[in-house]
């Protein structure tokens, strides 16, 4: 793998695990290190290498040390030196940096990219009339939802809409973005140009085009959202949350709907400990507002927490609250810490815009 690009994965100041940063890229997620990647900033990374081995990363990393660009201040915990920081600052000169992180972490971008580019497809065979074409190779999943979108609204004069509204979200765009995000489409008759076809900066390598890319799709995204009964806004419901297992979707969904833990254990026949465990990887992969903490942090949970953590939040320690040292009192400590993060973060992200 590209060494420069890893070596962008950590920082100067923060102490980051070598382990977090290769389970989120794999997508191996356990709550450890989806909690470790959402203090990183890096839920981005999720799936984003599911090709890479151990030892490939490995190799990787220890290039970077005997460059002296990284160094292990403990075993498996990494930080960038000055000279690294010196590396990573000529990286970015040359190479395409992601503007619309938070959408990363809050929404499924890569899936509603899919979606999107079937849609378009989908659509511009319908202007011609077309009943014979390849579509675009996607999972069953985005391949069922675009069918049932597309059936729910087809009677809807569609094609001019979805026209019309794609004019409108591309005029908010520099030109140049709008016109290689548009001749990347593939439509009737039309293949659509591949990164190597679009000459962009010549420091770019296929790396940057990958994330500039979904970069566009994330930023329609925040376009979807203010846009909630557009074309393009409902499309993009599905993809409201980040991708979790089909067992800790069932445990969120049954959360969600009033469940409670110990009735969720029972119905599902599971340990409380893996329903915990599914409730806490929910609440950090799903926005804010989408998952009911006050169901199980009530009052005093909260008022006794906030007595005693008054340090940043990375610095916050489970023995700083605890009391019997119990799997439950941890489990509280957990949500609540990424309660506060995701209020830190939503507070953050409505400063910027």
């Amino acid at each position: 793998m590209d060494a420069q690009w890893l070596l962008t994965l950590y920082d100067v100041n923060q102490i980051r695990r070598q382990r977090v940063i290769y389970g989120l890229l794999k997508n191996q997620l356990t709550v450890s290190t989806a909690y470790n990647g959402m203090l990183y900033h890096q839920l981005i990374l999720i799936g984003q290498r599911p090709w890479l081995t151990k030892q490939e990363y490995d190799q990787t990393l220890q290039q970077l040390i005997q460059a002296q660009w990284l160094t292990e201040v403990a075993k498996g915990q990494m930080k960038v030196t000055a000279l690294g920081l010196k590396q990573q600052m000529a990286y970015w000169q040359n190479h395409y940096q992601v503007q619309h992180a938070l959408m990363f972490e809050r929404y499924d971008v890569s899936g509603f990219r899919d979606a999107f580019l079937l849609a378009n497809q989908v659509i511009s065979e319908t202007s011609f009339e077309s009943k014979s074409y390849y579509p675009l190779p996607a999972d069953a999943m985005t391949k069922n939802w675009v069918k049932k979108w597309y059936h729910t609204n087809k009677y809807s004069d569609i094609v001019f809409q979805w026209v019309q509204q794609l004019r409108t979200y591309l005029d908010t765009l520099p030109k140049q973005d709008a016109d290689w995000l548009t001749s990347t489409w593939i439509g009737h008759e039309v293949p659509g140009m591949t990164h190597q076809q679009l000459a962009g900066p010549a420091s770019w390598n296929e790396e940057d085009y990958y994330w500039w890319e979904l970069d566009q799709y994330a930023q329609l995204i925040e376009w979807a959202l203010t846009n909630p009964h557009s074309l393009i806004g409902k499309l993009f419901v599905p993809y409201r949350r980040r991708t979790m297992s089909v067992s800790n979707l069932l445990t969120y969904q049954a959360f969600e709907q009033g469940m409670s833990v110990n009735a969720i254990q029972k119905q599902r026949r599971l340990k409380i400990s893996t329903i915990r465990e599914h409730l806490m990887l929910s609440a950090m992969l799903v926005p804010l507002d989408q998952f009911s903490y006050d169901r199980i942090l009530n009052a005093d949970v909260v008022a006794y927490f906030q007595t005693r953590l008054t340090q940043p939040l990375t610095q916050w320690s489970f023995n700083q609250v605890k009391r019997q040292g119990t799997a439950e009192e941890f489990f509280y400590f957990r949500l609540y810490a990424i309660q506060q993060f995701k209020k830190v973060e939503q507070s953050e992200g409505q400063v910027n815009e």
